[in-house]
């Protein structure tokens, strides 16, 4: 029977249970040529059912869609195929985009909160698409606009309005990602000019994803410690392993198979860098961690003089502030706070496995592009820049805001690319800011100095309300960081604020002496860090 209309709120669900050979030999078109090294988000049960609808109206030749789906599709990069097929196949595609993510913190253009139309994290759209008969040479028109507000006046609007009078702006995919939304791509030539830093670092993996978080991590290394020789312990059941601890196995992974063919290494603790500013233990072993990236983490393990970048390949907010530098092997959402902005390590050094000939260490630059960017930097005062000046230079471009700013539609998509210095004297001068931030940012206590943030207060130390009130940051009732800055508090590493991420996460636990440093250290480094950013001048 031909179809010739599809209608419907499809499921959500990146881990499909529809794993069908016909529905993946259709997934095919959305996957082709893509290189990214997870492309899962494309299994999502509603992407299926959107390839499915397109299917049935193609093998009809003509008809409609209208979908209201998770608008993750409308300008993710791993969708380029997607987009680019529905373009292929139909005449006229309308979005209309109901934003709504509080996994992105949405506001409307004026400030106020976005609510979204259903009782979900993730952003929705409306997609109807229609085919005509007849073959077509073009691709298809598409038309967009924005739905902002509270959920009752969504709701109103979208039950009052006909799609011939709803105020839609007509846009123009563009090759190589065909996005479903307006760009801003009039930087675009002269951003493209500069190197990818991907590129220029070539080694690189997106972080440790453990699948078990709470079981492989802690903030206590005794804790830590004791639950895995508890976990690796013979003599206690597996089902009873399994419900002390609350594990579950999955394709990658199998409990029994773990704890049957290993034991429990103390060398095997080491340190994560977590979140923000916020390192954690963490048994570093391929038996219980899904994906430990060691190709690129075992230059970050203990006893190597080392540090990475993590920054993100696209992020999904209004800002760009996604990457941050960390000295232990990392989690892939150091600076991210989702999955779609998964985060990426890129390590300073390269160090020699036991099985290399070459038992030398390396740096992580491509050779040509390094030397490409120490002859246009040389500079008669300071001379020619070492590995150190080079990473330095990356990471303060990086955090400037003019670059942030003049470049956001591109950071959203991809790697970020790196401007080539206008001058020997402009190389120096970012360098020097990014040395800065990097040395505060790894928490040196040369670099931070005093904390004049005293913890005030009579009390047991015990987390329960964060807060900020007038210059004080509260972790009870009664005990307060004093003289703490607004900026500190409410500033933003990639999805996370530091300073409130680190309390809540330590939520009814009680304060030692070195984590009140540590926080005091906290809003120093947050403080200084807005501080010296606004210094960094660069001619865009």
């Amino acid at each position: 029977m031909p179809i010739m209309c599809i209608i419907g709120n499809p499921p959500y669900s990146v881990s499909s249970a529809n794993t069908g050979e016909w529905i993946n030999h259709l997934m095919m078109d959305y996957k082709r040529d893509l290189k990214e090294r997870n492309i899962q988000p494309l299994s999502d049960d509603y992407i299926k059912f959107i390839r499915f609808a397109q299917h049935l109206i193609e093998k009809t030749g003509e008809g409609i869609i209208g979908v209201i789906t998770n608008n993750s599709f409308l300008d993710g990069l791993i969708h380029r195929q997607m987009r680019k097929s529905m373009l292929e196949t139909f005449d006229k595609i309308y979005i209309i985009d109901l934003h709504g993510s509080t996994k992105k913190k949405e506001v409307t253009p004026d400030g106020k909160p976005d609510k979204n139309v259903f009782d979900i994290q993730q952003g929705v759209g409306i997609t109807i698409a229609l085919k005509k008969k007849g073959s077509r040479s073009v691709l298809a028109e598409v038309h967009h606009i924005d739905m902002w507000g509270e959920r009752k006046a969504k709701h109103a609007e979208l039950e009052k309005l006909m799609l011939s009078e709803m105020q839609f702006k007509k846009i123009s995919p563009e090759k190589p990602n065909y996005f479903f939304i307006p760009k801003d791509f009039e930087q675009q030539k002269k951003y493209e000019e500069g190197f990818k830093v991907d590129n220029f670092m070539p080694i690189n993996s997106s972080g440790i994803k453990t699948h078990r978080d709470n079981f492989v991590i802690d903030i206590d290394k005794l804790s830590l410690e004791n639950r895995l020789k508890r976990f690796f312990d013979k003599s206690a059941a597996d089902e009873i392993i399994r419900a002390e601890m609350k594990l579950k196995d999955n394709r990658d992974w199998s409990l029994s198979d773990s704890r049957k063919s290993n034991s429990f290494n103390a060398e095997k603790v080491t340190l994560c860098s977590y979140r923000p500013f916020d390192s954690r233990f963490i048994y570093y072993d391929s038996c219980v961690i899904d994906f430990d990236r060691m190709r690129v983490m075992h230059n970050l393990l203990k006893n190597k003089e080392n540090f990475g970048l993590q920054l993100c390949r696209q992020f999904r907010g209004k800002a760009y502030q996604h990457c941050l530098v960390h000295n232990f092997v990392s989690d892939m959402c150091y600076v991210s706070l989702n999955t779609s902005e998964t985060g990426y390590t890129m390590p300073l050094y390269l160090y020699p496995t036991d099985q290399d000939i070459d038992q030398t260490r390396r740096v992580n630059f491509d050779p040509a592009l390094y030397a490409k960017l120490q002859t246009l930097a040389t500079h008669p005062d300071h001379g020619t820049p070492d590995e150190l000046n080079v990473f330095d230079y990356l990471y303060g471009v990086l955090h400037s805001p003019a670059y942030r700013q003049t470049y956001a539609e591109f950071l959203k998509i991809d790697f970020p690319r790196i401007p080539w210095p206008t001058s020997p004297q402009q190389f120096w001068d970012i360098a020097a800011k990014g040395n800065q931030l990097r040395q505060l940012h790894l928490m040196e206590p040369a670099a931070i100095g005093p904390t004049p943030y005293p913890f005030t207060g009579d009390g047991d130390n015990i987390i329960n309300t964060p807060r900020y009130t007038d210059g004080k940051i509260y972790i009870n009732a009664q005990q307060y960081f004093d003289n703490a800055p607004e900026i500190a508090w409410n500033f933003y590493i990639g999805g996370y604020q530091p300073a409130q991420k680190w309390l809540k996460d330590r939520k009814g636990r009680t304060l030692n002496f070195e984590e009140v440093k540590h926080y005091q250290r906290i809003i120093k480094v947050l403080s200084e860090t807005q501080r010296i950013m606004h210094t960094l001048h660069m001619d865009l």
